[in-house]
């Protein structure tokens, strides 16, 4: 059941190849009805959560530094209280420190 403004998310980086051990920040938009959650989960086991409570528009802005070197798909969710979800993505490359 769609109603009202359509469900849609945004991840963003500043940067998307880094070091082990700096951190990047990542920028989430969500846009929707009564959004419940909103998600961004790195590629590494670690995420981080906000929640909505029914708000139309939710962002969040993170920060997160990857300990080891790799190729990591960052995923970010919104989840509306109907159930409805949405995610985007984006790819982050991590070298080893200098």
């Amino acid at each position: 059941m769609e109603f009202g403004k359509p469900l849609e998310i945004q991840v963003t980086v500043d940067r998307t190849e880094s070091s082990v051990g700096q951190e990047l920040t990542f920028q989430v938009e969500a846009t929707g009805t009564q959004l419940d959650q909103v998600s961004i989960q790195f590629g590494d086991g670690e995420g981080e959560s906000l929640s909505a409570m029914g708000a139309d528009t939710a962002s969040m802005r993170v920060t997160h530094a990857y300990l080891q070197a790799g190729t990591f798909q960052v995923t970010a969710t919104a989840l509306q209280i109907t159930g409805e979800s949405v995610s985007d993505g984006i790819e982050v490359r991590i070298l080893d420190a200098p």
